[in-house]
């Protein structure tokens, strides 16, 4: 992780998250500045739950940086925006067409 690989990154904030969130969030936001779309989720469900104390990537920014992996036809992110449809999430209103829509296209990739 110290290394700058965000898979290792995301893995050690995975790890961290149980026991410290505030350090899991500086692993989170380093494996998320990298485009890994998981990291950018897991912020975004740990800022919802208040594990941060704020709220500030639970809406448009967590779902702009998803959107934006998307747009690159990253399967991760077109999966996970696809959940943040699905149930309502991320700054976004239910839309099951839609999220059906983004699961298919993360199908396909």
């Amino acid at each position: 992780a110290e290394q700058g690989l965000p898979e290792a990154q995301l893995n050690y904030a995975e790890e961290l998250a149980v026991v410290d969130s505030t350090t899991a969030k500086v692993w989170f936001e380093k494996a998320a500045a990298q485009g890994v779309s998981t990291a950018i989720y897991r912020l975004q469900q740990l800022a919802r739950s208040g594990a941060f104390g704020v709220e500030d990537l639970s809406g448009a920014s967590a779902a702009a940086k998803l959107k934006a992996a998307a747009s690159k036809n990253d399967p991760e992110a077109l999966f996970l925006l696809a959940l943040n449809y699905q149930n309502g999430e991320g700054g976004h209103a239910k839309d099951h067409a839609l999220a059906e829509q983004y699961f298919r296209d993360a199908a396909a990739l």
